[in-house]
């Protein structure tokens, strides 16, 4: 049998999930097994401590992070689509433009679901990822 949600039930739901949503950190940084990883939704502004990155850039900078990215740190972000960026010729590595894009620098997840793309996740140890169906 299919539930249905009424009008309080999803106005209980949206509202814990706003909740939860605005209780996360902006950021998160970990090491595992030797290496670090710094995760945030778009990317860190190069030359700058990632302790001391802005909002606003880890929210939305796009290509000065691609483009210019060379710390010591794994950034794991999304926010740009990988399709974008490989037609820039920018991590063009002869992999196929809707899979995540992973370097020694940065792992970049964007496979443009909210464009109709396939949603991907990535085990940023083993670089192993899956994809949704098309």
């Amino acid at each position: 049998m299919r539930r249905t949600s009424t009008p309080e039930t999803f106005a209980t739901f949206k509202s814990r999930c706003f909740a939860f949503m605005g209780g996360l950190q902006i950021s998160f940084q970990i090491e595992v097994k030797g290496r670090t990883f710094f995760f945030c939704h778009a990317g860190v502004k190069p030359d700058i401590p990632l302790d001391q990155q802005s909002p606003d850039d880890l929210l939305w900078i796009r290509e000065q992070f691609y483009t210019l990215y060379t710390g010591g740190t794994v950034v794991v972000a999304g926010h740009t689509p990988v399709k974008d960026i490989r037609l820039n010729g920018i991590h063009s590595t002869g992999q196929e433009e809707d899979t995540p894009i992973i370097s020694n620098t940065m792992i970049l997840v964007d496979t443009g679901a909210c464009y109709g793309g396939r949603l991907s996740c990535v085990d940023v140890l083993s670089g192993r990822f899956w994809q949704s169906d098309d």
